[in-house]
């Protein structure tokens, strides 16, 4: 019974999905997010800037 409850705090990796894109912040160029998105307007989590672009300008080539 002991085991159990270890077994429930275990994390499992996160499976990625083959067709979510790496989106980058076109300012830093650090990663921003997995997933698939044709628009995006938000603040940088790295940076602190302001993105408001296209998913061409998010993708990384």
């Amino acid at each position: 019974m002991n085991d159990k409850k270890n077994l429930a705090h275990i994390v499992l990796p996160v499976q990625s999905d083959p067709q979510h894109k790496s989106y980058y912040c076109p300012h830093c160029k650090k990663m921003i997010m997995k997933g698939n998105v044709k628009r995006l307007s938000m603040t940088c989590p790295h940076c602190g800037d302001l993105i408001n672009a296209d998913e061409e300008e998010l993708i990384k080539t």
